[in-house]
């Protein structure tokens, strides 16, 4: 009985994260099951898409609700793992890949949000963590027409 419940425990669990990684998923539909709950799919903010950068493809989620700048996650299909976050960035307006390795697939990101006083987050690639991670992170403040720029610690870019 006991080994029938544990076995029950695993199939039920391995619907949403592969192993014991919890930012992997069986599929871009179990991501938002667990992301948004399962209502998401009466929700025209909550979108996914397949997005390319470079010679990678990745699933793209966004909540756009909040109009021009929205939270964007990636993710990338892992061999064993399943479909893993690599990239999630707070409320942003555009997000491009800037750098790119000798195959063609992205290892830095940039990403800014609109407003008076804006921000700019360099991601880098980590292949220790097969994620990116902000490496820098820049405050932009507009008075008319002109720009002052200041170097800000990530952590208050990304809270």
């Amino acid at each position: 009985m006991l080994k029938c419940l544990t076995l029950i425990s695993a199939l039920l669990l391995s619907g949403t994260a592969y192993a014991s990684d919890s930012g992997c998923f069986a599929s871009g539909e179990a991501y938002m099951v667990a992301k948004f709950g399962s209502a998401y799919r009466d929700d025209e903010n909550l979108k996914m898409r397949k997005q390319r950068y470079g010679k990678q493809d990745y699933l793209l989620a966004s909540d756009t609700t909040s109009g021009t700048n929205s939270p964007i996650t990636l993710l990338l299909q892992q061999p064993g793992k399943g479909l893993c976050e690599v990239l999630t960035t707070p409320p942003v307006a555009t997000l491009k890949a800037t750098k790119y390795d000798k195959h063609g697939r992205p290892i830095a990101f940039f990403a800014k949000d609109q407003g008076t006083t804006s921000r700019e987050i360099t991601y880098k690639w980590d292949s220790s963590s097969n994620q990116f991670r902000a490496d820098g992170c820049k405050e932009v403040t507009w008075t008319k027409s002109k720009s002052a720029t200041k170097v800000v610690a990530c952590d208050s870019v990304l809270q």
